[in-house]
């Protein structure tokens, strides 16, 4: 994911955010580089990068800690030493050599000069644990949280949602992805997951979930009697199952216009 771009969509200058000081700093910028995620484990470690004292007062790595941070907060992360960071956003130097410098010092303590070594600081910023607040472990593509929010009757963010509308919403996805002329396209789940999904598990679990679309009595009390646990699992294999058949679609999209074309 091109995290300059998401920001450029993302961002809105006209509302007040942590981050409207970042992006005056931003526009200032004239050397912008394009800075990329594989997923939200390389979003972390690149985060925490941006931080060691060597990196600090570098343009280069202050820009990609306030795209990268701004990715976290859109996607509800919590540094869970610093629970209120990404709302009280402040710069990588000014973060760095303040509350993390005092925090390494009283757990690390000093050298015999009594100096704080960037070895010290380096292991205290790896050691940050961040969460999502609205926890899902599958990693989502912009194109599919893009439909995700284009069956939400309400045009909802994806991550703003409550679990019973993420899985009713993930369930309507299904829908609008996998039908082309009226026909279901026919996607190759066992194949592309190495055998552990199959097309029986795939109708099994979008059966499960349909009590999740409909509003009749017998229908609330069935979701209702499912624990967290057991709904945040169907978001996370509602999300794989969606990655796959997603995939799959793209590619024979881009294979029916190579061919009209």
């Amino acid at each position: 994911m091109n995290l300059t771009e998401y920001f450029d969509k993302k961002f809105d200058f006209e509302k007040e955010t942590p981050f409207n000081a970042f992006f005056l700093h931003y526009l200032s910028y004239a050397h912008k580089e394009d800075c990329y995620i594989s997923d939200e484990i390389d979003a972390i470690e690149k985060w925490k990068e941006c931080l060691y004292p060597e990196n600090l007062k570098k343009d280069a790595y202050e820009i990609s800690f306030g795209l990268l941070s701004f990715w976290l907060y859109e996607n509800d992360f919590y540094i869970e030493e610093f629970p209120d960071f990404f709302e009280r956003f402040k710069s990588s130097e000014e973060f760095s050599n303040k509350e993390l410098y005092k925090n390494t010092r009283g757990i690390y303590g000093t050298n015999d000069k009594k100096e704080v070594t960037w070895q010290s600081r380096r292991q205290y910023i790896d050691s940050l644990v961040l969460k999502r607040r609205n926890f899902h472990s599958v990693f989502i593509s912009e194109d599919i949280l893009k439909l995700i929010k284009k069956v939400s009757y309400r045009n909802e963010e994806f991550n703003n949602m409550e679990l019973n509308e993420k899985i009713a919403c993930i369930r309507n996805t299904f829908e609008n992805l996998g039908k082309r002329d009226g026909d279901y396209v026919d996607v190759p789940y066992e194949q592309i997951s190495n055998g552990y999904i199959t097309k029986e598990i795939v109708l099994k679990f979008q059966k499960e979930i349909q009590c999740f679309r409909h509003g009749e009595e017998t229908m609330i009390m069935r979701r209702d009697a499912y624990s967290e646990d057991q709904k945040q699992f169907f978001v996370d294999m509602g999300l794989t199952i969606l990655k796959i058949a997603y995939s799959h679609i793209k590619n024979l999209d881009e294979v029916s216009q190579e061919v009209v074309g």
